[in-house]
């Protein structure tokens, strides 16, 4: 009988919701067909199948608890057997919750380590040097806080409009673990890696929700860890928002999915659900000031499960109903939090709230629609009246959220003044080439997810599977949002992760010849499907490489390769270090211990020499148009009060031969009069200075001659030789230009120029 029940319900599964009415009818005994909710051409198939007997007239259901394993997906008490008879391990539950929890258990150690092998670029004998350089500001408002001496759930001001939630988080962490700063940098570098693993263990549920195959899951985790851009951006030391950010996104996804999949299992279990999805709205708006974007999917989710339950003639109250009441109630919690302590923006906050609002427009109207039996057409163009309604009447209500709205929108696609930032490019941008752009941060598996996604969106629709239709929705959204910025890769990469993770395991079983997916060969996923942890024959081993060659191998390639370009490296990380100490030894106190340098680098310079690491601005506005310049006087006038100078290795087709890259990087300043060489790695990669007044040395000669100069300028850690020359006037006069103390040979003369000739602008004669 299960078999048959199955089977109707994997071509009408809009008629899960009939036999569990069915099933509440049976228990209070005999019924007739007109107590049954169902037409009279499917309830004689029912009939037909043996899952209804007729009973002295009326009817029972031949086996209930058969039928309510079914719609509970709850393995069948029969083991099922292969056709030789034997018990197939695919379909067999295990005793041990361990074996069940270990595909789980090993896709989250393999997530970890992907996470930490950068640990010793991270964790440095003298400094944690965290990656990139945005998690330095969160680095300042830590130590900030801990300067401070701050209480749990404090946060700065100036962040209060921005992420307060995950400041807020990473503070109250580092307070109960004592709340010194080593502590706060620790738990920032830390953090990611927690976040990772929380958000791959809510994708697994979701995997697992949707296909009920724990190969599946275990793919979508192998998958995670190796996709690049969630290999950066949830790596050891990327201490960004964007973790923090997946963990909440993570929790909506799943929550809904669930939600869509299974609306009336058991109350508590519906309520959990139903609070996912209330603490992920509102976890969402409160970390990010851009996280209203990341509601967007719920939007149109709404609508098309509408849309299918109105075609199938099933309840949108009971489709719809949970989420919008878990949006609604995380807008109310929202408003709580920037009511009571500050938090976002107005704007923000109003956000899930529309959005909400919006929801139960969109149940309204399509449940008048259904009762009233109105054509599709119809309920088609009341759900879109619900959007223009809903669009004029904010605007007018609204004003200031709709002039932000509309600002926000106009920023996110013209990207004014901000091309130079990765972030703000499209995942297909010609800067990284236009089919080859998604390779840097999904490997090739965003093109094995692709047809999955839109095939399980098309599924969700054509079939009425709303579980399929929340993720398929969510994948189509971020898909475009990431083809508008790389700003949301990762959180389409997250989705798509279980795309790839189905496609991997497809492929394999056609390679194999092995069993698909239940709900790629045409069944309605029942029995857990396991993972096998038995040892494998050598060519299940070659089958296995070879598929995760195919899908995650590019990724595996390419997210070392990205995590490194975020890495500093030793000569960088040596300068600071001789900053660092170089301030120390001359009392120097912020702006006189700024480090002016390229601005992706700014923040880490200015973090572990003085702790001013909450702007990369001034470096920003400034730092390229001072390397090209040829007027080095110019720029001395304005740097003069600052501490640190830093030049590295670029193109030098880029800049003019002179200009201060050139004179500074590749001649160490000699020829300048107002930047003292301090510093010069090993492979002379990296070179700090310091702006002076430079001594000045007069001196004569034959007229109109060229006056030799020579000697070794003192820098760290090794003196510097240095060679040029000038010439005389027409009266034997020379002047030359000591930015560097070192020992010179000017000519004839030998001379000794020390600190504090260059510092205060001592004249020095020869004559």
């Amino acid at each position: 009988m299960t078999d048959e029940l199955e089977e109707l319900l994997a071509d009408k599964v809009y008629l899960e919701e009939a036999f569990e009415t069915l099933l509440d009818i049976d228990a209070a005994g005999p019924w007739e067909f007109d107590d049954v909710p169902m037409d009279s051409g499917t309830f004689g198939e029912v009939v037909s199948r043996d899952i209804v007997e007729k009973v002295d007239g009326e009817y029972r259901l031949a086996d209930p608890d058969g039928v309510r394993a079914v719609l509970e997906g709850e393995p069948s008490t029969a083991t099922p057997t292969d056709h030789s008879g034997s018990p197939t391990l695919r379909s067999v539950p295990f005793d041990a919750d361990w074996q069940a929890l270990r595909p789980l258990a090993v896709g989250l150690v393999v997530v970890f380590l992907a996470r930490v092998y950068m640990y010793p670029q991270v964790f440095r004998p003298e400094a944690i040097t965290l990656l990139g350089n945005d998690p330095y500001m969160y680095r300042y408002l830590l130590l900030e806080l801990a300067r401070d001496n701050a209480g749990l759930f404090a946060v700065p001001g100036g962040i209060k409009v921005g992420e307060p939630l995950l400041v807020s988080t990473l503070w109250t962490i580092t307070a109960i673990l004592g709340g010194a700063k080593e502590t706060g940098f620790a738990v920032l570098a830390w953090y990611p890696v927690g976040a990772a693993l929380i958000s791959a263990a809510l994708v697994y549920a979701l995997s697992m929700t949707l296909t009920r195959d724990r190969r599946v899951g275990f793919a979508t985790l192998v998958l995670i860890a190796v996709m690049p851009v969630l290999g950066y951006r949830t790596a050891l030391g990327f201490g960004d928002h964007h973790a923090f950010d997946l963990v909440w996104l993570a929790l909506t996804m799943t929550a809904i999915t669930w939600l869509a999949m299974r609306p009336d299992r058991a109350a508590w279990k519906t309520g959990l659900a139903i609070a996912g999805v209330a603490i992920g709205v509102s976890g969402q708006v409160l970390a990010w000031n851009a996280g209203g974007l990341l509601l967007v999917p719920i939007a149109f989710y709404g609508v098309a499960h509408a849309a299918v339950a109105v075609r199938d003639d099933q309840s949108v109250v009971r489709a719809l109903g949970p989420v919008t009441l878990g949006v609604a109630i995380g807008a109310l919690l929202s408003w709580v939090v920037h009511l009571q302590a500050g938090w976002q923006s107005q704007y923000m906050v109003l956000t899930p709230t529309l959005l909400a609002g919006g929801l139960l427009g969109v149940l309204a109207v399509a449940e008048v629609g259904r009762r009233l039996e109105v054509s599709a057409p119809v309920v088609g163009a009341g759900l879109l009246g619900v959007g223009i309604v809903s669009i004029v009447v904010t605007s007018v209500v609204f004003p200031d959220f709709t002039a932000e709205a509309v600002t926000e929108l106009t920023q996110l696609v013209a990207k004014s003044g901000q091309e130079e930032i990765a972030e703000v490019k499209s995942i297909f941008s010609t800067d990284y080439g236009f089919i080859a752009g998604p390779f840097f941060f999904f490997g090739v598996s965003l093109f094995f997810a692709l047809p999955y996604l839109f095939w399980g969106f098309w599924h969700g629709v054509k079939r009425s599977r709303p579980a399929w239709v929340a993720a398929g929705t969510y994948g189509l959204v971020f898909f475009l949002l990431g083809v508008i910025r790389v700003r949301f890769a990762s959180q389409l990469a997250l989705i798509a992760a279980v795309f790839s993770g189905l496609a991997f395991v497809h492929i394999y079983a056609v390679v194999t010849e092995g069993d698909r997916p239940d709900i790629l060969a045409g069944s309605r996923p029942q029995s857990i499907v396991p993972v096998t942890w038995n040892r494998p024959e050598r060519s299940t081993v070659f089958a296995l490489v070879g598929v995760f060659l195919l899908v995650g191998g590019l990724g595996a390639m390419m997210t070392p390769l990205r995590v490194n370009l975020l890495t500093y490296d030793q000569s960088q990380y040596d300068a600071a270090m001789y900053m660092d100490r170089h301030a120390d030894e001359q009392d120097l106190e912020y702006p006189g211990s700024y480090v002016f340098s390229e601005w992706g680098e700014n923040r880490m310079y200015n973090a572990l020499v003085s702790g001013e690491s909450r702007s990369y601005g001034y470096a920003r506005a400034n730092y390229q148009d001072f390397i090209t310049s040829p007027n080095g006087s110019q720029w001395y006038d304005r740097l003069k009060d600052r501490g640190y100078i830093v030049t590295t290795d670029i193109d030098r087709g880029d800049v003019p031969s002179q200009a201060l890259q050139t004179q500074l990087h590749r001649y160490d300043g000699r020829e300048t009069s107002h930047y003292r060489l301090l510093y010069a790695s090993e492979d002379e990669s990296v070179k700090v200075f310091s702006p002076v007044a430079g001594a000045t040395i007069t001196g004569t000669a034959e007229e109109n001659r060229t006056v030799s100069i020579s000697g070794e300028m003192d820098a760290a850690p090794v003196a510097i030789p240095a060679e040029w020359s000038v010439r005389t006037d027409a009266g034997g006069q020379y002047t030359v230009d000591i930015p560097t103390p070192g020992r010179y040979r000017i000519g004839e003369h030998r001379v000794t120029v020390n600190e504090s000739a260059v510092r205060s602008g001592q004249e020095i004669s020869l004559s």
